[in-house]
């Protein structure tokens, strides 16, 4: 587009995202991932002038073609239950794509149902009564700090206890971040894992990667 053409792009934006109420705010964030990046930006800059508690959701889930290619379960081993920690019931296949796209993209493995295949295509259970989704409980503290930056509302009300991810800018301290991705070139145990985290200060603009866990 010109210039004048994204500033009026911008302006129509600003004003739309202004005159919306929050919860139809919240509900264009949670599928941000069909956004431009001007929209996205002034979505972002209306949710954080009202300071609500609002993640923008740039996860797409994956297409019915992605879940035909997903590959079959590798060796069947099936752990016991004090292995593994629950990390979200969920109530429809949507719901659980998202989910495990976003471990999938970690490199975390994930068990679903009270079958615990890693699978979709094997479940039996349906989602009555919600459907569970575990992993390696030595992965527990990655797997939740990701999927709370990564799914917006996630761990609002969830049977296990999230814990406080409190991710600050290195630089200028401000915890206005931004979680991009992880960068899949980073390959480590399944239950421990090695991926790097992607993160934007919304405030100064620096970039940096972690490992998702929080030091003092």
């Amino acid at each position: 587009m010109q210039p004048a053409d994204v500033q009026r792009e911008f302006n129509r934006l600003s004003q739309l995202y202004r005159e919306m109420h929050d919860d139809e705010l919240e509900s264009v964030a949670a599928e941000a991932y069909n956004l431009t990046d001007v929209a996205c930006e002034r979505l972002s800059y209306e949710i954080k002038s009202r300071k609500l508690p609002i993640e923008l959701n740039l996860t797409a889930p994956p297409s019915d073609e992605e879940l035909e290619a997903l590959p079959p379960s590798d060796d069947g081993f099936v752990p016991e239950d004090d292995e593994l920690i629950i990390v979200e019931w969920v109530e429809s296949m949507e719901q659980l794509l998202r989910i495990k796209h976003v471990l999938d993209e970690a490199q975390i493995e994930c068990f679903l149902g009270e079958e615990k295949v890693r699978d979709p295509k094997q479940l039996q259970s349906g989602f009555e009564g919600g459907l569970v989704m575990r992993v390696w409980r030595a992965a527990a503290d990655r797997t939740y700090r990701l999927l709370k930056a990564a799914i917006p509302g996630y761990g609002s009300e969830s049977t296990e206890p999230v814990p406080d991810a409190d991710i600050r800018c290195p630089k200028c301290k401000s915890d206005g971040v931004i979680f991009e991705e992880v960068d899949a070139s980073s390959t480590g145990d399944k239950e421990t894992g090695t991926s790097k985290y992607c993160w934007t200060c919304d405030d100064c603009g620096h970039e940096w990667e972690d490992d998702g866990v929080v030091r003092d």
